[in-house]
């Protein structure tokens, strides 16, 4: 184990999701890996006195990372998302960055109208008079 410092740069690797825990929407390539994430920054607070090793991304308290387990159930929650719709919110939230609110509520209008065409709704909306999962 190595020992960090406040201050000291940090590249921790975190596996999320075995390959069996992962969506079954994925592509077959994307499906057999396990599911990563990589934490870069700077060792901050009771990080500069923690060990750390690949895979303990929670022990070095960075910023802005949440404890495993959150991290996991999120994953596990977005997975069941309609692939569609996470790429519409993503748009969104991007894309109107540097809009007026009249120009973002223009543009979030016509994301809404494409998304209300889209055969996820229609299997999302199913799924719930049906009581059963979608099938993104």
């Amino acid at each position: 184990m190595d020992r960090a410092r406040e201050g000291d740069w940090v590249e921790v690797e975190v596996k999320l999701l075995d390959p069996a825990d992962r969506s079954t929407n994925l592509p077959p390539e994307t499906a057999e890996k396990p599911l990563m994430m990589w934490v870069k920054g700077f060792a901050e607070g009771e990080a500069a006195a923690a060990e750390y090793s690949p895979g303990a991304a929670t022990r070095l308290g960075l910023p802005g990372i949440p404890e495993a387990a959150e991290t996991v159930a999120l994953a596990r929650d977005l997975a069941e998302k309609s692939r569609e719709a996470l790429h519409l919110g993503k748009r969104l939230f991007w894309d109107t960055a540097g809009m007026t609110y009249a120009q973002a509520l223009s543009f979030g209008r016509s994301l809404r109208v494409n998304y209300m065409l889209s055969e996820d709704l229609r299997e999302g909306t199913t799924a719930f008079l049906e009581k059963r999962k979608p099938n993104w």
